[in-house]
């Protein structure tokens, strides 16, 4: 995982991570969410409200960052 959510938060040692990779790809996985967006016609969504980002005080400075690229 990019961002050290593997080695950082997850605790597992760089050094353990080649051993512990079943897959990899050098594309960005972003690109094929938009390669299956573009063969939909309809996108339908449901938010199941069954998850937080604690500490959630981190979430109001998101929030705010990041909502320009929604609009």
């Amino acid at each position: 995982g990019g961002g050290g959510h593997l080695t950082r938060g997850a605790g597992i040692p760089q050094s353990e991570l080649e051993g512990r990779i079943r897959w990899s790809t050098g594309i960005d996985l972003r690109y094929y969410l938009m390669q299956s967006l573009a063969e939909t016609d309809t996108v339908y969504s449901e938010t199941l409200q069954n998850w937080h980002i604690l500490p959630e005080t981190w979430v109001n400075s998101a929030v705010n960052r990041e909502r320009g690229y929604f609009q």
